[in-house]
């Protein structure tokens, strides 16, 4: 992956993109920097350009049976990259996307009214799959411990009942970036298992690690256990094919196999897109170098973010991300309230920002940003955010 092209990306305006062109909608601005939407920036694999430019030169794009090349593709990237040997048996496939597969699993493994455990700070879609579908969400807060976040096994413990049917653990964890440990997970799986809990793990994430990180499937996890688990990965995120979505779930429950295949073939979802499905195969046989050199140019950024920020505002909490390319941003020591903090980086710095209340309500004073695009694009960013809090700081004396 030539460096030029992650520092010059393509001009994404005009292109009906939702992190570009969704800022007027979203903030009522259109000269924001975009650092929201968990997206990239950057230009997809070559590779999966020219599969799908090859493709589109046969001209037709009827029904597409799923090849088993694209299957193998998903098992020796899963071998190859993370050591986790998975039998083609236990894959399910749901091609709209990890949150309608969570969607899915979540309507067919619980009833209305049943609790579902989800750990905050949370990724909104994932809040919103349980109480949108009748289940009452049973929120199990993360410790934050300085910059560090950690499971409160404690609380978990006491706030499970009879009606606790699922949990959905995000890992890594979004927004914090937390890669979770396999002792963490054994853990998890121990609580689950003794109170009769299946568990539904989104790992989209999975593969944007950073240096020195090591990602543990759950779904290894809850086999030593003989724990009901469902894995749910993806290239979208990995690969910047959030466009072309494809979804993989892996689970050795029989009765979740039984039930979402029923529930596919119903919907009429059995079938790949046919470009979605060879987008997602050529990345994960192709992409690896790819990913390589975008993980280590977002490592970059990362280390940019937390240099300049702590030079110049080091009150700040930044979460010490393991993983993803999100930056999780503790802005209360400012001690700027909320709604004045939303103002000031939207009309004074000029850049968009997820807020921390779209993961919780508990969270004023947080802001999670997206480092994937360019290193000069982010110091302009960075620039801005410090000068408008700066100012902020100052006329507040």
């Amino acid at each position: 992956m030539n460096i030029d092209r992650l520092n010059n990306p393509p001009n994404r305006r005009g292109t009906d993109n939702y992190k570009w062109d969704g800022c007027k909608e979203t903030f009522g601005h259109d000269d924001l920097i975009p650092l929201w939407v968990a997206d990239m920036d950057f230009p997809c694999p070559d590779e999966v350009i020219g599969a799908l430019t090859q493709r589109l030169e046969h001209r037709v794009l009827g029904y597409a049976k799923r090849s088993s090349s694209y299957v193998r593709a998903i098992r020796d990237w899963l071998q190859q990259r993370h050591g986790w040997s998975v039998n083609e048996a236990d894959m399910l496939f749901c091609p709209p996307g990890p949150i309608q597969a969570i969607n899915t699993l979540v309507t067919l493994l619980s009833q209305p009214g049943d609790e579902i455990v989800v750990q905050m700070p949370a990724y909104t879609p994932l809040v919103n799959v349980i109480s949108g579908n009748g289940r009452k969400v049973l929120e199990n807060p993360l410790i934050q411990d300085g910059n560090d976040y950690r499971f409160d096994f404690g609380q978990l413990k006491e706030a499970l009942s009879d009606k606790t049917k699922l949990l959905i653990l995000c890992s890594p964890h979004n927004p914090t970036g937390r890669v979770w440990s396999e002792e963490e997970l054994s853990t998890l799986a121990e609580i689950c298992l003794q109170h009769q809990i299946t568990v539904i793990s989104d790992e989209v994430h999975a593969d944007l690690l950073l240096p020195g990180q090591q990602h543990t499937h759950f779904g290894k996890v809850a086999r030593r256990y003989q724990l009901p688990a469902v894995t749910v990965i993806s290239p979208c995120k990995t690969f910047n094919l959030a466009g072309l979505p494809q979804c993989t779930l892996i689970t050795d429950s029989a009765g979740i196999k039984t039930k979402f295949k029923a529930h596919m073939d119903i919907s009429q979802l059995n079938l790949d897109p046919p470009l979605n499905a060879l987008a997602a195969e050529t990345a994960y046989r192709c992409g690896a170098p790819w990913l390589n050199a975008v993980m280590a140019y977002i490592n970059d950024n990362h280390r940019l973010l937390r240099k300049e920020l702590q030079r110049a505002l080091p009150q700040i909490g930044i979460s010490r991300a393991q993983a993803t390319y999100l930056a999780w941003l503790d802005l209360r020591p400012l001690g700027i309230a909320h709604a004045k903090l939303k103002r000031i980086l939207l009309e004074e710095a000029k850049v968009a920002l997820y807020e921390g209340t779209e993961f919780g309500q508990a969270y004023e004073g947080f802001f999670r940003v997206n480092l994937a695009c360019s290193t000069h694009l982010l110091q302009q960013a960075l620039s801005q955010i410090v000068a408008a809090l700066t100012l902020a700081q100052e006329s507040s004396k």
